[in-house]
């Protein structure tokens, strides 16, 4: 069973990151680091627990923010071909739809292709613009996705 939390929001992964290492870890990551953190930094801004006034000078960081969209895209891709896959079972096995694990595996599957292509959309326009505008919109359009991601 899981730890109840007494009601405390868990801290987000920059919050978790400073903590350990101080505010400057970022400029003392690997890539692989960064993309494995921005997978996490994902789940944070899809469930609204990125404070973007006071950690958004961390997604201006150019090498971050490429690691940001190579790991969306990474997550996009990986999922679209799962996607893709189950619309080919489902060419050939029609009857496959009715299945209820079908139905829910495509689902989800449905929800990670859309989120992670929002996410990707969204860091691709603050690396070519720099516009932290982004995330708030990012954040709201990631909402009913925060399960899925």
């Amino acid at each position: 069973m899981g730890q109840k939390n007494n009601g405390k929001r868990r801290k987000s992964w920059f919050e978790q990151q400073v903590e350990r290492f101080g505010p400057d870890f970022i400029n003392n990551m690997r890539a692989d680091e960064m993309q494995k953190g921005a997978v996490k930094v994902f789940t944070d801004l899809a469930r609204g627990n990125v404070n973007i006034a006071t950690e958004g000078n961390y997604f201006l960081n150019a090498q971050f923010l490429e690691n940001c969209c190579i790991a969306a895209n990474s997550k996009r891709v990986f999922n679209s071909i799962l996607f893709d896959g189950l619309n080919a079972l489902n060419q050939i096995n029609p009857n496959v739809a009715n299945d209820g694990n079908f139905q829910a595996t495509y689902r989800q599957i449905s929800n990670k292709v859309q989120a992670y292509s929002m996410i990707y959309d969204a860091f691709c326009g603050i690396r070519g613009t720099g516009n932290l505008q982004l995330l708030y919109t990012l954040v709201s359009q990631l909402a009913p996705f925060k399960y899925s991601i």
